[in-house]
């Protein structure tokens, strides 16, 4: 309806209702320079797609959709994707029941620091990738009451939440999820994050979930088991924070790759590993670089039949000084 009108400032649409609307694809998406509307008086019951609403309105100042009723709605696609001014958000009333895909749902909305979301429900949702990535103004989440039970993958989920010191998740279970990937990279802020009750029995990549967490302090992964699991490169890599980290009930047997996976973990000296079995492993390159405070580790179980890289694997470490080697 305005998509990229570049130059649009302001919109009123005065007190008139809209009929019943069915779709809102991208209506102000691109409208760089519009810094409010008001939309109260819009009928959105019966919209089915809201993907790209106001996708890079980086000017947007203020908007109000907290009157909206949205039970029809499948796809918050970059919703507010782009908008970078916007300090504060309201959609504590939404009907997200039928939502599929929170894909991109806040990405980027840098100044974000107020961010209403009452008790949405999230049971039907599929795809959470980059849903609050960039939203670096944040200071805390409270997700306790969303479902990740229908959820495949939430990469980069919390991607460059610089500001966020807290984060709860829940009790909900994970049953469908197949990729973490960038899950909380570069939340320098944060300092725990408890993923207990979560299901990795599908997943199969982890690369890079906490990398850069240099103040995370503990990570809570309970009875969480990995079979399915192949990718692991820089998922600690530079948590520097980190003294203890309890993988007992990981499956390292189809795991692949391994690189970078504990790099420069400064003050991580308690490593708990049981039963590993690393028959797949192909590629361990700085697998314990920087690991400067763990000075002890039996690596007996460990299988490198098949590793073909391994460069730097214990590069300015302590281990070597009372390791176990593997057989």
């Amino acid at each position: 309806m305005f998509e990229a009108c570049e130059i649009l400032e302001d919109i009123k649409f005065g007190t008139t209702k809209t009929a019943p609307l069915e779709a809102m694809v991208g209506v102000f998406a691109s409208c760089k320079k519009l810094a409010s509307v008001d939309l109260t008086h819009f009928d959105t019951s019966s919209v089915e797609d809201m993907q790209r609403m106001f996708d890079g309105c980086s000017g947007l100042l203020t908007v109000d959709v907290s009157s909206w009723k949205t039970p029809n709605v499948k796809s918050f696609y970059a919703f507010f994707s782009g908008c970078s001014q916007l300090t504060s958000i309201d959609i504590s009333n939404f009907d997200t029941s039928k939502a599929k895909s929170f894909y991109y749902m806040f990405n980027d909305c840098s100044r974000l620091y107020n961010l209403t979301l009452g008790t949405l429900d999230t049971s039907a949702v599929e795809n959470m990738q980059t849903t609050f990535q960039g939203c670096s103004s944040l200071k805390s989440l409270d997700l306790s009451n969303w479902s990740f039970a229908s959820v495949t993958k939430t990469n980069a989920m919390f991607n460059g939440c610089r500001g966020l010191t807290s984060i709860s998740l829940g009790t909900s279970t994970s049953p469908h999820l197949v990729e973490t990937e960038s899950m909380f990279k570069d939340c320098e802020s944060l300092t725990s994050v408890d993923l207990s009750n979560f299901d990795f029995t599908g997943v199969t990549n982890t690369k890079s979930m906490f990398l850069y967490c240099r103040v995370i302090q503990n990570i809570t992964f309970g009875n969480i088991v990995t079979p399915s699991l192949k990718y692991m490169d820089s998922m600690f890599k530079m948590c520097h924070s980190l003294k203890y980290l309890d993988l007992s009930k990981f499956a390292f047997n189809n795991v692949l790759s391994m690189q970078e996976t504990f790099f420069e973990c400064l003050n991580l000296d308690t490593l708990v590993l049981e039963n590993v079995n690393t028959q797949s492993l192909e590629n361990s390159r700085a697998l314990f670089q920087k690991c400067t405070s763990l000075t002890s580790m039996d690596l007996t179980e460990f299988d490198f039949s098949k590793v073909t890289i391994m460069g730097a694997m214990f590069k300015d470490c302590k281990i070597i000084e009372k390791n176990k080697i593997w057989r």
